[in-house]
């Protein structure tokens, strides 16, 4: 398995860098006939991880309570699989229900990872928040 460690200079990573990395885990060949699949593996997460970002962030705004509340990423894992898994439709490369159960875990670690990022971000910048702070302190102390 190839691992693609992510590092960023004082944010959450980008949608894009997230997906690449989710991607060279999920789908691994040396198939050069993969790559339009893995492609569109990347565009599926790409967006989705825009989506799931975006809205923690939406929701880290208008609530001062949601770093208290639980994640909440199971829907959009189990969407994501399934677009991933669509992505080899029409093409020589068969990507399982095990497939797509094992994808739906790895998504859903690495979507729970992306808003867990978000949250220490909004503690370290809004340390007024006292769900925020008491979230950031549960990792960090």
């Amino acid at each position: 398995m190839k691992l693609v460690p992510l590092v960023s200079t004082g944010g959450n990573h980008s949608p894009s860098d997230w997906a690449q990395a989710t991607t060279s885990i999920i789908f691994q060949s040396d198939n050069p006939a993969a790559d339009v699949v893995r492609q569109h593996i990347i565009d599926a997460l790409e967006f989705s991880y825009g989506e799931i970002i975006d809205m923690e962030r939406a929701l880290l705004a208008d609530d001062p309570e949601h770093c208290a509340k639980p994640y909440d990423i199971s829907f959009f894992a189990d969407v994501s699989a399934c677009l991933c898994q669509n992505a080899a439709r029409d093409t020589p490369f068969v990507l399982s229900d095990e497939w797509k159960d094992a994808a739906f875990q790895t998504i859903g670690n690495h979507f729970v990872t992306a808003v867990h990022i978000e949250r220490l971000l909004f503690a370290e910048q809004h340390p007024e928040n006292t769900a925020a702070v008491a979230y950031h302190d549960r990792f960090h102390k």
